[in-house]
């Protein structure tokens, strides 16, 4: 088997949720962590489609779900998804460091699509992740801004699947933060956007607070070298 057709194979199946390398359903495995942590809703930030959200409720998560999309056609099938189930909120909108307009840069596959500019070690490894047509116009909110009205008992668990752009999502959750009892975000051993946060300071501004409790490999170079990992973090004492 070819180096080309593995990471394709690795892809297909990362987007259906399933872990590649131990063969248990990922859902299933991050359902076990939200029974653990008991009362927690979940933020589904970079949502896409909703395939994450969907996969959550079929592994049998019972929670609360909000949604943040800013790819217009994106967010019409996740919002259609979400309509069916009053436990499910989508939001047609990015998360960042302020709120404002900024514009996403389109990817092929769509779920590379990106606020900021993809690398050429990005592209190489991963083809599909070309940006096609033009930049779409996207609305900016802050998690703080958007949970400042809500009950401030609730608790998180935090997913960010942004191509780059975690950092400034975090930085818009500073309250927020305080009340996530575990978070999972993917993390980028290169750089595969430009301008974003490298994998030790993503981890390390964290450990005060949250420990390491899980990685598992994303995307590979064509040399096999791993460029970006999923990780989930708990919050200390849970």
């Amino acid at each position: 088997m070819s180096g080309r057709f593995k990471l394709v194979i690795q892809q297909v199946l990362t987007r259906a949720q399933w872990d590649v390398h131990r063969g248990v359903p990922l859902a299933i495995h991050r359902q076990a962590v939200l029974r653990r942590l008991g009362n927690v809703s979940l933020l589904d930030v970079g949502a896409n489609e909703g395939l994450y959200a969907l996969a959550m409720r079929d592994a049998g998560y019972p929670g609360q779900i909000y949604s943040f999309e800013p790819l217009p056609d994106a967010y019409q099938l996740l919002a259609q998804r979400a309509a069916s189930d009053h436990k499910w909120t989508a939001e047609n909108a990015a998360c960042g460091e302020a709120p404002g307009q900024l514009s996403i840069h389109r990817s092929q596959n769509s779920v590379s699509s990106s606020l900021l500019s993809m690398s050429r070690t990005h592209l190489e490894a991963a083809p599909t992740s070309v940006y096609v047509g033009p930049e779409v116009p996207c609305t900016v909110l802050t998690l703080d801004d958007y949970f400042e009205s809500k009950d401030q008992s609730e608790r998180f668990y935090m997913k960010i699947d942004v191509q780059g752009f975690e950092d400034r999502v975090l930085r818009g959750a500073r309250r927020i933060l305080t009340r996530v009892d575990a978070l999972e975000m993917e993390i980028s051993f290169t750089d595969l956007y430009e301008d974003q946060a490298n994998w030790n300071v993503m981890i390390g501004g964290l450990l005060d607070e949250f420990e390491l409790a899980d990685i598992r490999p994303g995307f590979r170079a064509a040399d096999y070298r791993l460029l970006q990992a999923d990780v989930l973090l708990l919050r200390k004492g849970r």
